[in-house]
């Protein structure tokens, strides 16, 4: 049978280009901090970074500046430095109802010791006289202590623990189920008193060993963490003399022997050779000492600012400053070097909404907030600017100018449906690759459909989920995050009555149909000419134009307005607006205008919030054929 989306066929064929990793920036937010080592957040909804310093003291980076006050001071109850020190935070993951929090540090013996603490009735401030301790360990070394601590998907607290430090792990620690040294732990910190044992841990029953243990055989897990949307856990293990490796574990995948000391990375080590029996799960990543010399693990990003970043896994090395981002597919691991920079990179950390930050260990060190090119929709050629979508209205063939600004600098062909039925409804990225795409809707049939690009190129075409409504009187006018949940939503105005509603989305399929509110514009003299978020406030809004040639704008939260302009004439009607971005470079939405003479006059308004500050003629400055429209992005 052939589908709807059989009828989108392209009528040239282009190689798809092979795109590199995304830039990556660091953007100092913080100084002054001594010897950060771990960060975290609390998930409790605030939006605080918590910052680990080695010396002992826990403070709190608000999103805008360090509070003057810690959270935690244990100066002086720990051992420090060296590779010594308060290691590691994490938060219960029912925090914001029981104000639970653990924390990894050496003693002023040098012992390995995890305690629960709780807060105080001062959200910022912990109660330090609440300290009970879960576990120690004696550590006979001063280096190789772990430290990480990190709640997993499932509810447990995983501890990485090093082999006993020195050098090439002479009692063979990491190889002996008998001890917790050169091990990851999984503990349950609510079935009992210090903890229970979960049930499903590899070894409880195993003669000999210790039932905490999760996965064994490495030197110093440094940083671990899960991947917030797949479960996987990524195990960064700091190498000897020649390897660093980074590990990948699928959710549930624990008794593990990730080789040391019989293996650096995929090289044998003890013995030298005849190492690995075939009992070994090797790294999927490594790289020697001629790049650095001691890992430093990330995450994988799953924000919500950065699509094109999302599934990659950035890692760094403390001694090189190295930053590598990481991508799998299909099993197979690939890995490319994003920067060199000046840093000691000693730890990653992750908001509650995914930012990634990275700090720099030194007397008075840096966080970075970790950023990347953001998402442009409409830039297909990826200059950063955004392109004019058109569509003829005679074969239904798609291509973009691509735009330097206001400029025009060349055309890409995009599309040229066979069903010359099909017409631009909308541009946005739908699969989350970071590559705009375009929504199709069928005039006849109302179907819905999405093309997914690279550059330029399609790659291939979907149905959306439900793939149509058959009352043709809905269009879709605009797609925009309406929820904020980092999908495109679509919006819809009915043409018979005015109607609003909007359709949230996940990627291709509708989550839910929720009305606007209000829910219509009587006057259907009114049209809906941009969803873009013209008041600056992180939120789409709705923008219209009377057939009479009056604007307005509808300011809106999500999907309920929260204001609206009044109605402002202009002098020639016949100016219509077309599209909606960045065309001045100021972060700003601007507004780009067809005059609908037979000249096709081309201009745009430059706006700084809904304050109007200049109008430009574009370059071309018309395209007089009639048949070419703009209709994105919008």
């Amino acid at each position: 049978m052939r589908t709807p989306t059989a009828a989108i066929v392209f009528v040239f064929a282009l190689a798809v280009p092979a795109l590199a990793a995304p830039p990556i920036s660091l953007v100092p937010v913080a100084s002054g901090l001594d010897s950060i080592v771990s960060m975290t957040n609390a998930g409790d909804g605030s939006g605080r970074l918590f910052l680990t310093l080695q010396g002992g003291r826990i403070v709190i980076f608000d999103g805008s500046a360090v509070l003057p006050t810690a959270f935690l001071d244990l100066t002086g109850q720990v051992s420090c430095c060296g590779e010594r020190g308060l290691l590691g935070l994490a938060f219960h993951p029912h925090y914001a109802q029981n104000g639970l929090f653990y924390v990894y540090y050496t003693d002023p013996a040098g012992t390995i010791t995890l305690a629960r603490f709780h807060v105080s009735p001062n959200p910022n401030v912990a109660d330090a006289s609440s300290r009970a301790v879960l576990l120690t360990q004696a550590h006979p070394q001063t280096n190789h202590n772990g430290g990480q601590l990190q709640f997993g998907p499932d509810g447990f607290l995983y501890i990485g623990i090093g082999d006993g430090g020195g050098a090439g792990d002479v009692p063979n620690n990491a190889q002996n189920l008998g001890v917790l040294l050169g091990k990851i732990l999984r503990i349950d910190v609510d079935g009992g008193a210090p903890y229970a044992i979960p049930a499903s841990n590899p070894f409880v029953g195993t003669a000999g060993a210790r039932p905490e243990i999760w996965d064994f055989g490495l030197r110093n897990p440094w940083r671990f963490t899960f991947d917030r949307m797949t479960g996987d856990l990524l195990i960064a293990d700091v190498g000897q003399d020649t390897r660093e490796e980074v590990d990948a574990e699928p959710p549930g995948g624990g008794g593990r022997n990730y080789g040391w000391r019989r293996m650096e990375g995929t090289a044998c080590f003890n013995p030298s050779s005849g190492c690995n029996d075939g009992t070994l799960v090797l790294p999927v990543l490594e790289y020697d000492h001629s790049l650095g010399c001691a890992i430093t693990g990330g995450y994988r990003y799953r924000g919500l600012r950065f699509p094109a970043l999302d599934g990659t896994y950035l890692y760094g090395d403390y001694c090189s400053g190295r930053l590598w981002a990481a991508t799998e597919s299909a099993g197979m691991w690939t890995t490319e070097q994003v920067m060199d920079s000046p840093y000691s990179i000693s730890t990653f950390g992750e908001d509650e909404r995914g930012t990634l930050y990275m700090a720099h260990y030194a007397t008075g060190g840096t966080l970075f907030r970790v950023e990347s090119t953001p998402f442009v929709r409409g830039d297909f050629d990826h200059n950063g600017d955004v392109d004019l979508v058109w569509q003829r209205s005679d074969n239904a063939a798609v291509a973009a100018f691509l735009m330097n600004g206001t400029t025009t600098t060349g055309a890409a062909v995009l599309a040229a449906p066979a069903d010359h039925d099909w017409r631009v409804a909308g541009a946005h990225d739908f699969d989350g690759d970071g590559q705009t795409d375009l929504l199709l809707q069928h005039s006849t049939n109302g179907t819905l459909a999405v093309v997914f690009y690279d550059l330029t190129v399609p790659r291939s075409a979907a149905l959306l989920t439900p793939a149509q409504d058959p009352d043709l009187d809905w269009q879709v006018v605009g797609t925009a995050d309406l929820d904020l949940d980092g999908h495109p939503d679509l919006v819809w105005w009915n043409r018979a009555d005015g109607r609003l509603r909007a359709w949230l989305m996940d990627g291709t399929t509708r989550r839910s149909e929720v009305a606007l509110d209000p829910d219509r514009l009587a006057d259907t003299a009114w049209k809906v000419a941009a969803v873009e978020d013209v008041s600056k406030d992180g939120r789409p809004d709705i923008v219209w134009q009377h057939d009479d040639g009056s604007l307005m704008a509808w300011v809106m939260k999500g999907t309920r307005r929260l204001s609206a302009t009044a109605p402002t004439a202009i002098a020639d009607p016949r100016w219509r607006i077309r599209a909606g971005g960045d065309f001045g470079g100021t972060a700003d939405i601007d507004l780009v205008w067809r005059h609908q003479a037979p000249d096709g006059a081309l201009a745009v308004t430059f706006l700084s919030g809904l304050i109007v500050t200049g109008v430009s003629p574009m370059v071309p400055p018309a395209v007089p054929d009639p048949v070419w429209d703009i209709v994105g992005p919008r």
